[in-house]
């Protein structure tokens, strides 16, 4: 890994898969915070990652979880099989898994803490000032 960074050799890496996959995970992000925004303000940030994984720690998790597990669980297998890794062990597998489903988790708390903080407050709002800045939000990232 030291090598591909260093000065001396003059090898390009081929950055396609990295554009491609970085696409892949803003899309999907976006689409999640544009889809529950107005839920994921009023929420704390555990509340993303437990929907991201479709798992709670104790208890079920809401409709509104399920229903965004149900949009990312098949985006972050898609995003996973676009790496085209081959044969590669069970532990390497789930380590890439959760770098995928963590950067996911990453974008969408970034945008709902850009959200609350242009609401100027931390966790609830009335819904009208919340669609205003929504619908004056400009995203960053996304071709």
């Amino acid at each position: 890994m030291r090598e591909m960074f260093s000065r001396k050799k003059a090898i390009k890496p081929d950055i396609s898969i990295i554009r491609i996959v970085n696409t892949l995970i803003e899309r999907l992000a976006l689409q999640i915070f544009e889809t529950y925004a107005r839920d994921l303000v009023k929420e704390d940030e555990s509340y993303i990652i437990y929907a991201t994984w479709g798992a709670k720690e104790s208890g079920h998790l809401t409709e509104i979880q399920e229903s965004i597990h149900k949009k990312v669980d098949p985006e972050a297998r898609a995003i996973y099989d676009s790496l085209r890794l081959g044969n590669i062990a069970e532990s390497q597998s789930v380590a890439i898994n959760s770098l995928i489903r963590g950067f996911v988790i990453f974008k969408i708390l970034f945008m709902v803490e850009r959200l609350r903080n242009q609401l100027g407050h931390s966790r609830s709002s009335e819904n009208e000032t919340v669609q205003q800045v929504l619908h004056h939000i400009r995203t960053i990232g996304c071709d």
